[in-house]
């Protein structure tokens, strides 16, 4: 989720939108108040809600991915991606769907965070795990 044409265009999250140094710089820091970037000001608050983060995994997640590309053709998991229809981190996501063969795209209301509430998503996450799981 939150994710859309940058996976396939340059291998990675929407550099237009974050500047991978500075997230990587937002989730290392012990003193947040620094992060003047509103995106990666985001994410270090969307990593500090949820308990048991890891932001040193996140950070290393987040510098290894400009590292190369994905092969996305190679992909055999059932894959559903769901994006906010105002995320901006997620431009164009029926690109990275068609790249991943049979996945599914389901676009919800909302932006990078605001489409996790929307009344579609954890149905149709659930719903899609069940199905999976099942095959």
């Amino acid at each position: 989720g939150g994710v859309g044409c940058a996976v396939v265009e340059s291998g990675g999250v929407e550099r237009r939108m974050i500047d991978g140094d500075q997230l990587v710089q937002g989730l290392l820091t012990d003193d947040p108040s620094w992060i003047t970037d509103p995106v990666a000001r985001q994410f270090r608050e969307f990593a500090d809600a949820i308990p048991g983060n890891d932001r040193k995994a996140l950070a290393a997640q987040a510098t290894a991915v400009h590292r190369g590309g994905v092969d996305l053709a190679a992909i055999t998991a059932p894959t559903l991606l769901i994006a906010g229809r105002d995320d901006p981190l997620a431009s164009r996501p029926e690109v990275l769907v068609g790249a991943i063969p049979g996945a599914k795209l389901l676009v919800v209301d909302g932006d990078h965070m605001g489409a996790l509430g929307d009344p579609r998503f954890v149905p149709a996450m659930v719903g899609f795990l069940s199905e999976a799981s099942e095959a």
